[in-house]
């Protein structure tokens, strides 16, 4: 009986030394993972500001072609969440007496609004709330979640 409880107590000893981090390998490997998150975040933040160009440029042919809107780039960002570029597109027109502006919230896989992931409406002269209502609010919590703002 003495000897299984010495031989137990040997081995807790033992196998307690194997999980110990003696040489403090597991917080190096820790630095070394949150390091690599933050370039690759910073990487894909530049990567998405290079393709505002591209979105401002693909808003100015469509703005050329069409008369009864108004395109206008507002922002692009990365977003974690997402783990893409996300635009926002702003939307300008008027219809049966109202001023109206969309807000489109747009992954870079696309280059237009039919597959937004969000979108808001803006009426700047609304009366009737029984029907569409401003719903910017939400909109903009989403985006600020998005943003991990």
């Amino acid at each position: 009986m003495r000897k299984i409880i010495v031989l137990l107590i040997m081995l807790t000893f033992v196998l307690s030394s194997c999980s110990i981090d003696w040489n403090d390998e597991k917080d190096k490997k820790i630095a070394k993972l949150e390091k690599q998150i933050q370039d690759d975040t910073f990487e894909k933040k530049q990567e998405c500001a290079k393709k505002s160009d591209t979105y401002k440029k693909l808003i100015d042919e469509k703005n050329a072609i069409l008369n009864d809107f108004e395109y206008s780039f507002i922002e692009s960002f990365y977003s974690m969440e997402k783990n893409d570029c996300l635009w926002v597109l702003k939307e300008d027109y008027y219809y049966n007496n109202i001023s109206k502006t969309m807000y489109f919230l747009i992954p870079s896989w696309t280059l237009w609004r039919e597959w937004n992931i969000d979108r808001c409406l803006w009426l700047s002269n609304f009366s009737d709330s029984s029907k569409d209502s401003n719903n910017c609010d939400l909109f903009d919590e989403r985006l600020k979640k998005l943003k991990w703002e």
